[in-house]
C-alpha cells in the first residue's frame, strides 16, 4: 500500500482534479465522489486518467455492499482484502489503512454521508459550501472517532505563513508541474459543470 487514503468531494472541477493529481505525485489514494450525471461513466473514466483511484457517485454512499467492501464495519479500518475486481485492475491491497482526510466543498447531507467512511482521529477539512445546505456532524463522530473539523480558507492561509513558506509551496508545485505530475486538464474532454 502506498500512503494515506484521501477522500474528496466535487472533484469534477479543477481543484478536485488538481487534488487528485497531487494526492497521486504524492503517492496518496483518493476515493472521489460526484453527482450521478449524464456523461457519468466518461467523467469517471477522465478523473481516473488523471489518477483517481476510485470514483463513486454520492448514491453509491448508499450502497451497504459497497461501504462493506472498503472498511471493516466493526473497527472501521479499511479492509486490505475483498473483491477487487469491484474496482478495477491494479487495484489489490489498495486500501491499508484508514481514510484519515476528507475533502469538502458541498456541505450538507452529502458530506454527513460521507463521515461513516472516516476512520478514527481523521480530519474534515471543508472549503466551500456548494448545496448551501448546513452541515450538521453528528456528536458521535468527535467522541468515539475523534473527528476533528477544520475550515480552509487560501486568503488567511496566505496570511498566516511566511514568503519562505509561500516559496517552498509553490516550488514544489511548479516542480510538478514541469514533471508533468500535475497538469491542466483543460484539454482533456470537458468534465460537466458541477
Amino acid at each position: 500500500c502506498v500512503g494515506m487514503f484521501m477522500h474528496s468531494t466535487n472533484i469534477s472541477c479543477k481543484v478536485g482534479q488538481a487534488v487528485i493529481q497531487l494526492a497521486k505525485a504524492r503517492g496518496l489514494r483518493t476515493l472521489n465522489l460526484i453527482r450521478d450525471r449524464e456523461g457519468l461513466e466518461n467523467t469517471k473514466h477522465d478523473l481516473q486518467t488523471l489518477g483517481a483511484d476510485i470514483v463513486w457517485t454520492y448514491d453509491d454512499l448508499k450502497d451497504k455492499e459497497k461501504i462493506a467492501g472498503l472498511k471493516n464495519l466493526p473497527g472501521g479500518k479499511v479492509r486490505c482484502s475483498y473483491n477487487c475486481h469491484d474496482f478495477g485492475p491494479g487495484h489489490d491491497n489498495l486500501f491499508c489503512q484508514e481514510i484519515r482526510l476528507a475533502l469538502n466543498c458541498v456541505g450538507g447531507k452529502t458530506t454527513r454521508d460521507m463521515l461513516k467512511l472516516l476512520g478514527s482521529d481523521a480530519h474534515l477539512v471543508s472549503y466551500g459550501a456548494m448545496s448551501k445546505e448546513p452541515l450538521s456532524i453528528p456528536t458521535s463522530y468527535f467522541i468515539f472517532k475523534n473527528l476533528a473539523a477544520h475550515g480552509f480558507w487560501q486568503s488567511r492561509w496566505y496570511k498566516s505563513h511566511s514568503l519562505a513558506e509561500r516559496s517552498a509551496l509553490m516550488e514544489e508545485l511548479v516542480g510538478y508541474m514541469s514533471s508533468g505530475k500535475v497538469r491542466d486538464s483543460s484539454n482533456q474532454r470537458a468534465l460537466p459543470p458541477v
